[in-house]
């Protein structure tokens, strides 16, 4: 995947996670990346909304939690569903407080 992202490959990059994603079902934080491939490629929206939900559901509270909940909030912003994306806004910046006092 770093080889893919650093030569620019998106295509490469988005067909490594699928395959990472599958070969480990429990790799939350490939999950959240997976769904904001699709929030950048601007395609499949419910697929990316199951993925960040996925992985937030394996790992609420990991370090990468904060990006899930933002990638909820911009798909939910872009399809209109304002309450649904100031919530996981709230979440995701929530999150990030949390971490910074750590």
């Amino acid at each position: 995947m770093l080889v893919c992202a650093k030569t620019g490959d998106r295509q490469g990059e988005f067909e490594r996670l699928k395959e990472a994603v599958k070969a480990n079902p429990q790799f939350a934080r490939g999950y959240l990346f997976l769904a904001k491939a699709y929030l950048d490629r601007n395609e499949n929206f419910d697929e990316a909304i199951r993925l960040a939900l996925k992985g937030l559901e394996l790992e609420p509270e990991a370090e990468s939690a904060p990006l899930g909940h933002y990638v909820l909030a911009d798909i939910y912003n872009h399809l209109g569903r304002l309450a649904e994306y100031r919530a996981e806004l709230e979440k995701g910046q929530a999150l990030e407080a949390r971490a910074r006092k750590r």
